[in-house]
């Protein structure tokens, strides 16, 4: 397990006494930052700009740091800062009374500060030993999925693992409420760490604290063959821990828009939030009203659409609330530009407990759902369990999302958020129960591969396959002439289910039959393997 980081942060907290008061400011511009928009690379790093460059996304003024002059200001006026906020630009602050904050409300530069109120929640999940391994795996795959198989295939994932797409090249940042003995967790043995902080503590340590982010991350990144599998396990991570487990304060808020802005210079590509605001805020003044949930007035929700104005991708749990008096969705869910995962059941409905929609402002919330009862995920004690909520539900999205951003690099976030959604088994009636459904990879493949007007996918050249439509439930594979060797053949249902394998030695280009008795009349893939190489193509079966 690696850990580097090299640019340079600003961050300091120390424990909050009695006595003090902290505040979110906000300054009217950015004068004095030191930095300039024609030289990005002193404050974004390598990989942020690419991914800035690759989306058509120009730098602004909200990247740049904010002013140190005006920091220097505040701290001569009394202000210890604790965290600074370029996307909004502003301060957290703290200071001795309330007296020395209405006198730092009158200097010319600030312009306001936080009003807002707010309740953070890990979306809690239950948990129970797994006993035997699960009796409905009985498909062969490259892959020994254990017990996570279920939660992986349902979204058709193990076919995204066998395609070669496993999140290679991308970076996701989980921003939760620790990682508890990660460091020594035999499930992470191969993962690549980048950066790590607690923005509670304000430290680099994350590893001693709570293990709900453990338990979100296992299902992103573990890899222990025959017991558990993540979606994305060869991803880099970023880890950070914004929440304060001890007590709900609004401050966790401000934790999670700096973790988000750190994410980003590093060069993050998606963020995993399992966390929800909403209701049940230890003061109970402060708690959310449902026409605070309208995408625009949660400071969490404010920092995700930033975060995807930079081209980044935020999935979030839609929250835990659906059995309660509460059921709505939390923020930031009901961010426009994020990507909300509720839970369902093995028979793809609504568990129970998953928060439902609309947005106070009529949009369909959570956008789509995944597994979210009895998902695989290791612990701190270094076992297996089986746990509920949309907090598991959100890290399998993630790694969905991973994989088919590897296989389409040249997509925006918002392009991926929507064609995940075009996959969803839903597409055509969404609900506010599970959204547009379950996505699907071979949907979502299907849908970018597509290059004529039939629908056949990728190179005809080397390789043809004869009839599609196919109506005899046979189909012929043909092979360019000098072709030889071994042909492996496999054919997939349209939730990602290998149905058929066919293994073939073929001479000097021949042909060979293969079929297809009693399959339904429907959309199918097939994957056609050759040496190195792997070509794909839709099957159409008609009677």
């Amino acid at each position: 397990m690696k850990s580097c980081f090299s640019l340079i942060f600003f961050l300091l907290i120390v424990e909050v006494l009695p006595a003090q008061v902290n505040s979110i400011v906000f300054f009217k511009d950015k004068e004095g930052s030191n930095y300039s928009l024609e030289n990005p690379s002193n404050f974004l790093s390598q990989k942020s700009l690419e991914r800035r460059v690759k989306q058509g996304i120009e730098i602004n003024d909200s990247d740049l740091p904010v002013s140190k002059i005006y920091l220097n200001v505040l701290k001569e006026n009394g202000s210890e800062v604790v965290y600074t906020s370029k996307w909004l630009n502003g301060a957290l602050i703290r200071v001795e009374d309330q007296i020395v904050l209405d006198s730092i409300m009158k200097l010319g530069f600030v312009s306001g500060k936080w009003e807002g109120s707010s309740y953070v929640s890990i979306n809690d999940f239950s948990s129970s030993s797994i006993k035997n391994k699960n009796e409905e795996i009985s498909l062969k795959t490259s892959i020994d999925y254990g017990n996570s198989f279920n939660q992986l295939s349902m979204l058709g994932i193990d076919l995204m693992h066998e395609l070669g797409f496993t999140g290679e090249g991308l970076t996701i940042g989980v921003i939760d409420a620790g990682f508890r003995n990660l460091d020594s967790n035999p499930f992470f043995e191969d993962i690549e760490i980048l950066d790590t902080y607690d923005f509670v503590e304000g430290e680099s340590n994350v590893y001693n604290d709570h293990d709900h982010g453990l338990k979100v991350l296992s299902v992103i990144s573990s890899y222990k063959e025959g017991s558990i599998v993540g979606g994305a396990f060869d991803v880099d991570l970023l880890l950070y821990k914004t929440e304060d487990v001890s007590k709900e304060s609004k401050l966790e808020e401000f934790f999670w828009l700096v973790a988000a802005e750190r994410a980003d210079s590093v060069g993050v590509d998606i963020i995993n939030s399992s966390l929800g605001y909403a209701r049940s805020f230890t003061d109970s003044t402060e708690n959310y009203n449902y026409e605070q949930l309208d995408g625009e007035q949660a400071l969490i929700t404010k920092a995700a659409n930033m975060a995807s104005s930079k081209g980044i991708l935020v999935v979030t749990s839609a929250g835990n609330e659906g059995a309660n008096s509460w059921q709505k969705i939390t923020a930031p869910s009901d961010g426009d530009n994020v990507l909300s995962v509720g839970a369902v059941t093995s028979r793809r409905t609504r568990a129970n407990f998953s928060s439902i929609g609309p947005t106070f402002d009529g949009r369909i919330k959570p956008d789509v759902s995944a597994l979210g009862e009895g998902v695989v995920a290791a612990g701190s004690n270094n076992q297996l369990s089986l746990v509920n909520g949309t907090s598991v539900a959100a890290p399998i999205m993630t790694s969905f999302a991973a994989g088919i951003w590897q296989a389409f690099p040249n997509l925006t976030n918002l392009e991926l958020i929507e064609l995940i959604k075009s996959s969803g088994n839903r597409f055509d009636s969404p609900n506010n129960q599970i959204g547009y459904g379950v996505p699907s990879f071979f949907k979502a493949y299907s849908f970018l591969t597509s290059t004529d007007e039939e629908g056949y996918i990728l190179s005809k050249k080397e390789v043809t396959v004869f009839p599609n439509p196919i109506k005899k439930k046979e189909f012929t594979v043909t092979f360019m002439e000098g072709f030889r060797g071994k042909v492996i053949v496999k054919i997939y249902s349209i939730d990602g289910k290998q149905i058929l394998l066919k293994k073939k030695q073929i001479a000097n280009g021949n042909s060979f039959k293969i079929n297809l008795p009693g399959l339904l009349e429907g959309l199918y893939l097939c994957n056609i393997q050759f040496n190195n190489k792997r070509l794909i193509t839709k099957l159409v079966i008609q009677n």
